[in-house]
């Protein structure tokens, strides 16, 4: 699925765009423009939408697709000798090959269960108490400039989007608020097509224009927990390729309103 694609998608699903930079009113802001929104960094300001969860039938939805990707079988490159196949049996959720890093052969489409309207949710904006989630996606393009490692983007990197996207998701029901406590788990590096291979890429297509070494990512998560006095949410989701549905990371946040605000 192409970036373009996928708008539509989200935008035939009846999802909202918002606003692509959380504080424009900062000019220092970490990932605005004068950082790392620019060429071969962020390219592109992000792709956002979401849309409010409004009753718990539709929550649930959400609950179930985002535990199904949850259980996944966790990427690990390792050589294994003959004799720890006895070993292998003891962790079912561990899913080995000699020396091969692992993807997902049957990846879960980043929409299975949200097609056809069945989140079609229309929001009464005066009834803001029947909210009871929000579901928020958000594309980037990450380029050269963002890698740790050659050709594979720094983990720190995925981190602050994570941060970022996951505070988004909860800011649309609690206001201000600020991380109190974020968990990632990394499943496959994130790489960039390799120079060579854009070079090559590039005298295929013909055209006079370098094309850009960057990797499209979608940041999907919603709110899964608010508490009773709406001061906190816990916000789960996941990273993941948009052209092959592979997921980098999974990770969950919970997000305090501060006393002191």
């Amino acid at each position: 699925m192409k970036v373009n694609e996928l708008v539509e998608l989200i935008e035939s699903n009846k999802y909202l765009l918002r606003e692509s930079i959380l504080n424009d009113e900062n000019p220092y802001l970490l990932t605005g423009p004068n950082n790392l929104l620019s060429k071969d960094k962020i390219s592109n300001y992000p792709i956002i939408y979401s849309k409010y969860i409004t009753n718990l039938n539709d929550l649930n939805k959400l609950n179930d697709i985002f535990n199904k990707n949850k259980n996944y079988k966790k990427k690990l490159t390792i050589n294994i000798d003959d004799d720890d196949d006895e070993d292998q049996d003891k962790d079912k959720d561990y899913e080995f090959q000699h020396g091969q890093r692992l993807i997902d052969t049957e990846p879960t489409h980043l929409f299975d269960g949200l097609k056809e309207g069945e989140l079609d949710i229309t929001v009464n904006k005066e009834a803001q108490d029947v909210i009871v989630s929000n579901h928020l996606l958000a594309v980037y393009s990450l380029g050269k400039y963002m890698t740790g490692h050659a050709n594979i983007i720094h983990g720190g990197t995925i981190a602050t989007l994570v941060d970022e996207v996951f505070c988004r998701c909860a800011f649309q029901i609690l206001g201000f608020a600020v991380t109190a406590k974020l968990a990632i788990d990394y499943l496959n590096p994130i790489t960039l097509p390799a120079e060579e291979e854009q070079q090559k890429g590039h005298e295929d297509d013909g055209s006079g224009e370098e094309s850009p070494r960057v990797v499209h990512i979608v940041i999907r998560c919603y709110v899964a927990e608010i508490s009773a006095d709406r001061r906190k949410c816990t916000v789960t989701g996941y990273v993941e390729n948009i052209d092959t549905c592979v997921k980098y990371a999974v990770g969950s946040l919970l997000i305090v309103k501060p006393r002191w605000k």
